[in-house]
């Protein structure tokens, strides 16, 4: 469930950032997370093709908290091509990815997106 997006105020609404928290699936392993991320953007978005992931590393937040970072370009649509940057954590029972996404070729790469979004903390 998205819970929070935020975007530029123009014709496109990009560079946007969104934030979902969803149930954790059992079983899960946070090394398999990035492919699970991309089914579910392509799932949430009809019509998107051509994904290519450029990164899949794991990641350490500040507060030590282990996540997944994936980056990758991707069509929309076939006229409009994009560039994202995911960051996914696993949080009790819940998944929470926040992802990153602009125009393929804008001023903000994957890997700036990538390091806004690992600025990430949680509060106990």
């Amino acid at each position: 469930m998205e819970v929070l997006r935020v975007a530029k105020p123009n014709q496109f609404h990009l560079p946007v950032l969104t934030v979902a928290i969803n149930d954790l699936t059992k079983g899960a392993l946070l090394n398999d997370a990035s492919k699970r991320y991309i089914q579910s953007v392509k799932k949430s978005v009809p019509g998107s093709s051509q994904f290519k992931i450029l990164t899949d590393k794991p990641i350490t937040l500040k507060d030590g908290i282990p996540a997944r970072g994936v980056t990758f370009k991707w069509n929309y649509n076939p006229m409009v091509q994009l560039q994202s940057a995911g960051l996914i954590v696993y949080r009790g029972k819940k998944v929470v990815s926040l992802t990153g996404t602009t125009l393929l070729e804008g001023q903000t790469t994957p890997e700036k997106l990538l390091e806004m979004l690992q600025t990430l903390g949680f509060y106990e």
